[in-house]
């Protein structure tokens, strides 16, 4: 049992939950009327800043090119496509996520055809000059997601949340002991 970003998204999407703090990247589910309940009814902002700075997390698609590829060529120049001007914008004007560019974001032309709320964008553009590092580096993060989210499941049922955190602390030690040897 489990309580990640899935599990968040359709909570939230439910209109069972008053707010959601994730990545920009989840508006398009919420705003899409064939499966959330709360469409139109969403606020986007930017983070306040805390006492020791002010941060937004920052996610992105990475791309490799292995270097036994056959078409080593090929591969690159589509990656120049995927993150060039064109596509970027397409991104965004989705809601798929934000993109690799900053230019998107100010562009009139993209901005006035997007799929989903301004409000969105705009929150987008206030965040690009905030990114930091969204995870820190846990090399068995989907072990680390689970152990912890199936604590924040019991708490969310009733269970005592220092007794549930000190068990799944115990219980994820010994994979990251094992990972980082």
């Amino acid at each position: 049992m489990g309580f990640n970003w899935n599990e968040a998204q359709g909570l939230f999407m439910q209109g069972k939950a008053a707010m959601w703090i994730d990545a920009t990247g989840f508006a398009a589910p919420v705003e899409d009327k064939q499966k959330s309940r709360v469409v139109g009814k969403v606020g986007y902002g930017v983070p306040p800043a805390g006492p020791k700075g002010h941060g937004s997390v920052t996610f992105g698609t990475a791309m490799a090119i292995p270097k036994e590829a056959k078409h080593k060529e090929a591969a690159f120049f589509t990656m120049l496509w995927m993150t060039g001007r064109t596509m970027a914008g397409r991104m965004l004007q989705t809601g798929g996520g934000v993109p690799f560019r900053s230019a998107p974001l100010k562009d009139p032309a993209i901005l006035s055809t997007l799929s989903i709320p301004k409000e969105w964008a705009d929150c987008a553009a206030g965040c690009a000059p905030l990114s930091m590092s969204g995870l820190p580096v846990i090399v068995p993060v989907t072990e680390f997601r689970d152990t912890i989210g199936a604590a924040l499941t019991n708490m969310l049922t009733g269970a005592d949340p220092a007794a549930e955190l000190k068990r799944a602390t115990a219980e994820f030690q010994p994979v990251i002991d094992k990972s980082e040897a």
